[in-house]
């Protein structure tokens, strides 16, 4: 099997950081008026995985 680009690796990465958002936006959902501390925290880590996917790019050199 083929290597994967780094272009192609990225992608794959973003869509699996994508998949991880929707799974700790559910979880900080089911803290939804229970626990306000623990809905924070998942809040703020599916912050920081959106943030992270959209960081993954890859940027085109000029070479």
């Amino acid at each position: 099997m083929a290597e994967l680009t780094i272009n192609q690796r990225a992608a794959g990465h973003r869509r699996s950081l994508q998949s991880m958002h929707k799974k700790v936006s559910a979880m900080a959902a089911e803290w939804w008026g229970e626990d306000e501390c623990c809905r924070s925290f998942l809040d703020e880590l599916a912050e920081k995985i959106k943030e992270t996917e959209y960081l993954l790019v890859i940027e085109k050199s000029d070479a």
